[in-house]
């Protein structure tokens, strides 16, 4: 419970970034949209799943959309086969983990077409290259661009990301056991590189994943899905484009365990409920 109530006032810190243009009043009524941006399944090679039974894990758990993010291979939703009977809101979109060399990954989110991870290998390549790559590739896929996992085995340091042009989203939080959002030798919490990003003037808001790889043998030493989500306003809409542009926008909080009920801002002042009845203890 004590790190999810750290990845909550996170969250809350992530409406804190959004320009003060951009912020409106919240209604009680709020309909938020339940999505994981970050899965994996049987094709990348070492995970135990097929797309079909990952979808449908995370349909019969009341998420509303879910992205397979496979490594450099886009999985086309059409191709997922759901129960014809099943509810209407749920959705797959389009994406993939557009992976590079030095540990890059990157979530295409709503991609229109296959992203190439690795451009031609460059003896002086560095991360921000990489990452710039990256983002420039998957925006002109008419996708959104996520920095996954930056403190996965080598990584990137918050002097990399601070290079980075037009990309926004990085992942605050992800479930694999490997990937140390805590910190660890060579890498600060991945709390302490977003505030040196912010702190430095870049506006990057964080996101929450759970990364699953195993559905077939549950551990702490397994990379399980529901470990992390976001939560997104998306108006009422529930349709890639809306989801997406609603991640661009800011209107979603991450988390890995605490729900909230009403997340109310004006440029002034902020008004926070936790729904006790769905947050997991």
């Amino acid at each position: 419970m004590k790190q999810n109530k750290l990845l909550f006032l996170l969250s809350l810190l992530l409406f804190s970034c959004k320009p003060a243009t951009d912020m409106v009043s919240e209604e009680e009524n709020t309909v938020w949209f339940k999505g994981n941006t970050h899965v994996h399944t049987i094709i990348c090679g070492h995970a135990d799943t097929a797309p079909d039974s990952v979808a449908r894990w995370y349909l019969a758990r009341d998420y509303n959309f879910l992205i397979c993010s496979e490594h450099n291979f886009f999985i086309d939703p059409d191709s997922v086969q759901l129960p014809p009977d099943r509810r209407q809101d749920f959705i797959l979109i389009p994406g993939e983990e557009v992976t590079g060399r030095q540990a890059i990954h990157t979530t295409g989110m709503n991609l229109k077409k296959y992203v190439e991870g690795l451009p031609k290998p460059s003896p002086t390549e560095t991360k921000t290259e990489m990452m710039q790559h990256h983002t420039d590739s998957i925006l002109l896929a008419g996708g959104l661009p996520i920095l996954n996992h930056p403190n996965f085995v080598s990584g990137a340091q918050a002097s990399d990301i601070l290079g980075v042009k037009r990309l926004h989203l990085f992942e605050l939080y992800n479930g694999h056991p490997l990937v140390y959002n805590w910190g660890n030798d060579i890498h600060k919490s991945v709390e302490a590189k977003w505030d040196s990003l912010l702190t430095a003037g870049m506006l990057v808001l964080g996101v929450s994943s759970d990364d699953a790889h195993q559905f077939q043998a549950w551990s702490a030493d397994d990379s399980n899905p529901g470990r992390g989500w976001v939560m997104v306003d998306s108006k009422g809409v529930l349709s890639a484009d809306a989801i997406t542009q609603a991640m661009a926008q800011g209107n979603f909080y991450a988390t890995n365990g605490v729900m909230m009920t009403t997340v109310a801002h004006q440029p002034d002042h902020y008004r926070i409920e936790i729904d006790t009845n769905f947050t997991k203890k």
